[in-house]
């Protein structure tokens, strides 16, 4: 009668193994990390702004943004009325604002320099898109970028920048 032995699992199995299991297990093992490392490289972006910005998440590569602060207004007229209180009229929904922080790091794949570059030639020229995030876009309208603040935060001695933050304001564009 074989002798049985307890795997790591729990399980009670035969301690021979043939050289086919030990192949077959060491193929799927290649197969499966193979799969792995391609969903890494392929996996979409969780939100973006246009086909310029792409905020995504993988093993290459980590470029989110932090703080999204949205703002939004109700348009009202006040009427001075002669000896009551003013009468107030509802002229329609204002402008929605949305702000959001970006921190681009070399270390996490992206290129601080280049990123900054290409936002601040997307505000410039004006385009107007919109904001996406998880497939929704966040307001009705496109946005434009109106204000972008950056802080060079680690820059190495040949002058490369390593980590920098970014603050980009958008307004909605109709």
């Amino acid at each position: 009668m074989a002798t049985k032995v307890k795997s790591p699992s729990g399980k009670t199995v035969s301690p021979t193994t043939n050289a086919s299991t030990v192949a077959n297990k060491k193929n799927a093992t290649t197969t499966t990390k193979a799969k792995n490392k391609k969903k890494a490289k392929t996996i979409s972006p969780f939100a973006n702004f246009g086909k310029e910005i792409s905020f995504s998440v993988s093993g290459n590569k980590i470029f989110t943004f932090t703080e999204l602060k949205r703002d939004g207004e109700a348009r009202w007229k006040k009427h001075e009325m002669v000896g009551s209180k003013p009468f107030m009229q509802f002229l329609g929904p204002g402008d929605e604002n949305i702000s959001l922080t970006i921190v681009l790091d070399a270390r996490h794949g992206v290129k601080p320099r280049k990123t900054i570059d290409s936002i601040i030639a997307y505000r410039d020229a004006g385009k107007a898109d919109h904001l996406v995030i998880n497939g929704e876009n966040i307001t009705a309208n496109k946005l434009v970028i109106t204000q972008t603040s950056d802080t060079w935060n680690e820059v190495w001695n040949r002058g490369e920048l390593v980590r920098a933050t970014m603050e980009i304001t958008f307004q909605e564009y109709r």
